[in-house]
């Protein structure tokens, strides 16, 4: 390998790690939209708990719970 090879490859890492983050940053933005569905308008009749729930069930994950748990909990200032 020569020098010019060693910088592509490093090139190629940063590009692949860009899209990991991108994918990353939109699946955070799409727990968001789906947190900011139960809470329109200031009033729910859900809870933290519940809407968290929902989002480990819709997303299949328990990272989007707790992502939306922490996410509600900054927004609502509890």
């Amino acid at each position: 390998m020569n020098n010019i090879d060693i910088v592509d490859m490093d090139i190629l890492k940063d590009e692949r790690n860009v899209k990991e983050m991108s994918k990353m940053k939109n699946y955070m933005m799409d727990i968001e939209e789906f947190c900011d569905g139960y809470f329109y308008g200031g009033d729910s009749e859900f809870t933290i708990d519940e809407v968290a729930a929902d989002a480990d069930k819709y997303f299949r994950s328990t990272m989007a719970g707790d992502y939306a748990m922490d996410y509600l909990k900054k927004q609502l200032g509890e």
